[in-house]
């Protein structure tokens, strides 16, 4: 026990093999949190007798004396209760949780118990504690009595006395090492007795030279080192004494500076037009290679251009692969240009408006598809 914590739980559980009778399970926490089986004995029946007898050969071995020191987790079976009382009158003996919260949801079937229960249990302070206890009382006085009937220095966290480095409410160790053991249980006491020693050889050796495996970044040493410094601990605020003080103002508030916008601004006239250009045939023009890497584009004369705008603004045309293309008015090559973008999005071809003719209704831009490619 030198190295593990100084809380021990007790637990019994049935054999489930031919051999029937009942397992005594006493299991600790070592340092760094984890179940420590320490002694484990077959009993014919669970009860006061068998109990003492048990304790008695585990003061003697681990030296627990009156039980000065040392805490115990149980499920608070009458039989125990009572040998722990005659064999160790000042061990600190504390009930698990779990088992009152289920008794408490028999006897009150509603689930607002079950959750004010567990803030109960788990508060840290004892003001914390009473506040939860007092809403359960405001809303069933015998759900509250039946509470305090068990004793809350028994169950509650704000209670349990320092020194035993562990903070759980439930006897889940115990039952985390009969789980590891259950079908273990099924088989014959000698043979069950073999499993459970040689589990626990295996988790000793294991456990021992872990750490000449590892890197010294994961070794205890290396750990401690980066909480070498600590902040002192205070007490919660509803804990803190009532002054004369002004309490203190949230910060002055002001705006946020505005950011500044960095897209461009679209003028009045911008895109007003659906604008449509003359689509070739086949007919028009023969195909040319574009930059010697296969793509094809349909050549032709200077043609007219139906737009509502004005010389000099975007225009939006129809390219010859049959898709719509956005004229965008980006200068290419130090020349003002409308640039048309295909399909296959490697193309592009310049655009330039020459003039404008008035016609009916609508202006006409003169363009000229120019002979000026560029591959992207």
């Amino acid at each position: 026990m030198e190295g593990c914590r100084r809380i021990i739980g007790l637990d019994g559980c049935f054999l489930k093999g031919i051999c029937k009778g009942e397992l005594l399970c006493v299991v600790g926490r070592d340092a760094n949190d984890k179940i420590y089986p320490i002694a484990w004995v077959v009993v014919c029946v669970e009860n006061k007798q068998n109990w003492k007898w048990f304790l008695e050969l585990l003061i003697e071995d681990m030296h627990l004396n009156l039980g000065n020191g040392f805490s115990l987790m149980s499920d608070q079976h009458k039989g125990l209760i009572d040998a722990v009382k005659e064999l160790l009158p000042y061990v600190e003996h504390m009930q698990c949780a779990g088992h009152i919260c289920q008794n408490l949801q028999k006897r009150f079937n509603a689930a607002i118990y079950h959750t004010l229960f567990w803030r109960a249990s788990k508060a840290t302070t004892k003001n914390a504690f009473k506040f939860v206890i007092k809403e359960i009382e405001t809303l069933n006085p015998d759900a509250h009595q039946y509470l305090i009937d068990k004793v809350p220095k028994t169950w509650c966290r704000a209670f349990f006395q320092p020194g035993r480095c562990c903070d759980a409410v439930k006897n889940g160790f115990s039952e985390s090492f009969n789980l590891v053991i259950v079908n273990t249980r099924k088989k014959p006491i000698i043979t069950m007795f073999e499993e459970i020693r040689f589990y626990m050889m295996v988790k000793l050796y294991n456990m021992r030279d872990v750490e000449a495996y590892m890197n010294n970044m994961y070794n205890t040493t290396t750990f401690i080192k980066a909480y070498n410094y600590r902040i002192a601990p205070m007490n919660e605020s509803d804990m803190w004494p009532q002054t004369n003080y002004d309490p203190p103002l949230p910060p002055i508030s002001r705006r946020m500076p505005v950011r500044l916008a960095t897209s461009r601004k679209k003028s009045t006239t911008w895109n007003k037009g659906k604008h449509k250009v003359y689509k070739p045939t086949s007919n028009d023009s023969e195909s040319s290679s574009v930059g010697g890497y296969g793509q094809y584009m349909q050549v032709t004369p200077p043609r007219s251009y139906e737009v509502e705008d004005f010389v000099g603004e975007d225009v939006e045309v129809e390219n010859v692969e049959g898709d719509k293309g956005q004229a965008n008015g980006v200068v290419e090559d130090g020349q003002g240009q409308a640039n048309d973008v295909f399909e296959d999005g490697q193309s592009l071809v310049s655009v330039v408006v020459e003039e404008a003719v008035e016609v009916p209704n609508v202006q006409q831009f003169k363009c000229n598809m120019l002979d000026q490619f560029q591959i992207f």
